[in-house]
């Protein structure tokens, strides 16, 4: 995906949520019956706190900072700072979550699917969280990317 410098933090927020939408990320539990079932994680641009539902994926705007040194660029080096909220009801379901989406941008990274952009880190924290009552768990993924 073509991410552009006059478009920067919209093209950075399409191609992630494409990125994740593409990847179909699932969330196994186990029914009454013992049988294993898996859920579909939806992915946002916000929390709705309307009707709470898991598993949610929300991609929060692009935070982008840039230097002034271009090194023969007509452009700074930009840093971009992506956080990715993971919600589920139990650690483990937080943790499958989490886990797909790390993969699904690792993966896009390298087959080429994010162009213009080189993943530098991804980092995660962990919080316990009661929307209306719901008490959810959510983990934080901060995908750090590195733009000249």
């Amino acid at each position: 995906m073509t991410i552009s410098n006059a478009t920067l933090s919209s093209d950075v927020f399409t191609t992630v949520r494409s990125v994740l939408v593409d990847a179909a990320i699932k969330v196994s539990y186990t029914n009454k019956e013992a049988q294993t079932k898996y859920k579909s994680a939806t992915v946002l641009a916000q929390y709705n706190d309307k009707s709470p539902s898991v598993p949610q994926i929300i991609i929060m705007p692009a935070g982008i900072s840039e230097d002034n040194f271009k090194f023969g660029y007509s452009e700074g080096k930009k840093f971009i700072n992506i956080n990715v909220e993971c919600y589920y009801k139990t650690t483990k379901g937080v943790d499958e979550l989490s886990d797909a989406v790390k993969v699904a941008i690792k993966d896009a990274c390298e087959d080429g699917t994010i162009v213009g952009m080189d993943l530098l880190a991804i980092s995660e924290d962990y919080a316990f969280v009661n929307p209306n009552d719901m008490k959810f768990h959510l983990k934080t993924l901060t995908l750090t990317f590195d733009r000249e």
